[in-house]
């Protein structure tokens, strides 16, 4: 007995001084090349763990105070879920802590915990014994969930916003984020969602990694463009130029890929791929933004040192060889090996409108020589065939959008054919929680136009956006109960989704929201934008710079490109804004096309009572002159009639005097006679 309690003193004590033990001072590479072993199934490389060149300073900034996030935007088969394993492991042995690991699914999640995170902790002796296997009744170890000495490890998927709420992790690591869902449910973008796990800590450490996608959209190449924007340069081997590899300077004969070579880009001498291997072993990564405190680090496939094919000379064979594959499958072949190895966006077949082109065919369609006189709309076009002589303008809308300090309003004239022109576009500043604010708008939608023809105008709809206090939106949207106005919100539901769905109840103020396909609206817009000839669609811009179309309107009216994408077989469209430029008057003209949605006038009603205005008034019928007439005949004078004289009215009979205590006997009841009762022996 004694011996026993002497050896689990000492296993108390041993365990004791183990939490005590200050955490040792060393990186993350330091730790991986002391204690972790590569075996099959982990790596194509077995044995004892030994970092790449290009892995080194990755593995070695981790530690590091001055970097609030590291972002690898790397390719793949580059070492990069190696990367993320040696991170585990060092802050489950060396720094024990809260540790979340995501994934785009959680299916994904789950492949990792199993091929690749459990075979790590299997492999590396001093993390074998810190975490039991995973077991069903075990709640503290299980696929998703491993606890160890000192901290956890949480693995979850972005498509699970439940369980990126989990209690606060020091380690965030999020592997392939731009695969992630658009957003999580209701939650919101499932990068920041994870981040917020770790804003409670001064030495957090968040990874995000990610081979890229589209560009424009692609999360980790928004993230590495915000960084140090670290680069791995290797110098030549015949002149010394400290380059980045690139794929333009990979060439080779004619359908010989087994004779590829890179060129240096200074001297342009061709490199063996020996030579390229030396000059990788050489290298060093320069950052061009080396003040950030982001550290970001782009590396291609062209880096690659491991994993060369039986079937190819080299690794440039190879590289050379694969992209003829591709280009032989087809566009998305070619994008999927842009994206995953080179590790660049691919710029998606878009389309845009060019700014300058929409801004030079404005017309003077309204006085220029004058100052603008309070309220006017264009004359009617020209008529064509296919737009009658009550063509022009018949009814008004206006779109309102709201921001912190201001609102943008654009009020628009519709015609038959949806024909558009542009009135008048205007920024009235103010906060939204300022009733002066919203009493100004009023007074500019108040003010009537008046058209050539005489008749006044004011925009009979108007649909305000509440994606900025919405609350203000709903209160000013009830004072104004019978003016049409609307309560509008841009749906993210994507292509395909109704111009404006069906309204529901909303805020405290039950107003009815009314909700804006935004994919469906634009798309719209683009394609009468790209109309040239004047008729049903066109839409008109006045050349009167007081009218507000200036070239920042015409810029932020055609700052979103349109990509084109493929998903399951079903064609997709999405708007992207790469240059960050103000969109405000296409969100506006979107919203002011809900509004005429909405309003659904009947131009042939409004076109009839136009042409009754324009109308003359009818001219007097001519008399018609007597011929031969007959000689005048005196004429005898009448007699006069005696008045007739009215017989007396006869008074009405008195109102009878209403008896209150009378009640009115109600109505016979009808009596119903029924057949004999059915039963089983009547029931023949």
């Amino acid at each position: 007995m004694a011996r026993k309690a002497k050896s689990r003193a000492a296993t108390i004590l041993q365990r004791a001084r183990a939490h005590a033990r200050p955490p040792r001072r060393e990186t993350v590479l330091e730790w991986a090349e002391r204690e972790r072993r590569l075996t099959d199934g982990v790596s194509s490389v077995e044995g004892r763990f030994r970092a790449l060149p290009y892995q080194r300073l990755l593995l070695e900034v981790l530690t590091e105070r001055r970097y609030t996030e590291h972002v690898w935007m790397i390719a793949a088969q580059t070492m990069k879920t190696e990367s993320i394993n040696c991170a585990i492991g060092y802050f489950m042995d060396a720094e024990p802590c809260g540790i979340m690991v995501v994934y785009p699914t959680l299916d994904r999640a789950k492949d990792y915990s199993k091929k690749k995170l459990a075979r790590m902790i299997a492999s590396t002796a001093c993390l074998r014994n810190k975490v039991k296997l995973a077991r069903a009744r075990d709640s503290g170890n299980t696929l998703l969930s491993k606890e160890f000495p000192g901290g956890d490890i949480i693995i979850s998927g972005s498509n699970s916003p439940s369980s990126l709420r989990s209690a606060s992790r020091r380690v965030v690591i999020q592997d392939e984020i731009d695969s992630y869902e658009e957003s999580a449910g209701t939650e919101g973008d499932p990068c920041a969602l994870a981040d917020t796990r770790a804003e409670n800590y001064s030495n957090a450490v968040k990874i995000k990694a990610s081979t890229p996608t589209a560009k424009g959209s692609s999360r980790i190449e928004q993230k590495f463009e915000d960084s140090t924007k670290h680069r791995y340069h290797v110098p030549c081997p015949k002149c010394g130029h400290q380059q980045w590899l690139k794929w333009s300077c990979v060439r080779w004969p004619k359908d010989k890929p087994e004779e590829a070579r890179y060129h240096c880009e200074k001297c342009d001498q061709p490199w063996t791929d020996a030579e390229r291997i030396r000059a990788i072993h050489a290298g060093e990564w320069i950052a061009e933004n080396p003040d950030h405190t982001r550290f970001g680090a782009h590396l291609s496939g062209l880096y690659r040192l491991i994993g060369l094919k039986d079937t190819y000379v080299s690794y440039l064979h190879e590289f050379a060889a694969v992209f003829l594959d591709r280009k032989r499958a087809g566009l998305m072949a070619v994008r999927a090996w842009i994206n995953t190895f080179l590790a660049e966006t691919y710029e998606e077949v878009s389309e845009t409108v060019d700014a300058d082109v929409i801004a030079a065919r404005a017309e003077t369609y309204l006085d220029e020589d004058r100052p603008p006189a309070p309220g006017e709309t264009p004359p009617p076009v020209t008529p064509t065939p296919l737009l009658p002589e009550a063509g022009g303008v018949l009814v008004l809308v206006a779109g309102v959008d709201v921001q912190a300090d201001r609102l943008e309003v654009e009020i628009v004239g519709y015609g038959r054919g949806e024909e558009t022109w542009g009135i008048q576009y205007a920024i009235i500043p103010g906060a939204p929680t300022k009733r002066e604010t919203w009493d100004e708008l009023d007074a500019f939608l108040l003010k009537p136009w008046k058209h050539p023809r005489g008749y006044l105008l004011t925009p009979a709809a108007v649909a305000v956006d509440t994606g900025h206090e919405p609350e203000e939106v709903y209160k000013y949207v009830r004072r104004s109960a019978g003016r049409k106005i609307i309560a509008v919100k841009g749906s993210s539901g994507g292509y395909g989704e109704p111009a404006l769905s069906r309204p529901r109840k909303s805020g405290v103020h039950a107003v009815h929201l009314w909700m804006v396909g935004t994919v469906t609206m634009k798309e719209y817009i683009y394609a009468r934008l790209r109309l040239v000839e004047h008729g049903p669609g066109f839409m008109h811009f006045p050349k009167n710079p007081r009218r507000g179309y200036d070239a920042a309107y015409y810029k932020g009216l055609t700052a979103e490109k349109v990509i084109t994408k493929w998903r399951a077989g079903r064609k997709e469209l999405k708007f992207v804004n790469p240059s960050g430029k103000r969109n405000e008057p296409i969100d506006i003209r979107s919203y002011a096309h809900g509004a005429f949605l909405y309003l659904n006038p009947d131009f042939d009603t409004l076109a009839k009572k136009v042409e009754a205005m324009d109308a003359p008034p009818p001219e007097p019928e001519p008399t018609v002159p007597v011929v031969n007439p007959q000689p005048e005949q005196p004429v005898q004078p009448e007699e006069e009639k005696p008045a007739a004289v009215e017989p007396p009215k006869p008074e009405p009979p008195p109102e009878p005097v209403p008896n209150t205590y009378r009640v009115t006997p109600p109505p016979p009841v009808r009596r119903v006679i029924r057949g004999p009762r059915r039963n089983f022996a009547t029931n023949w």
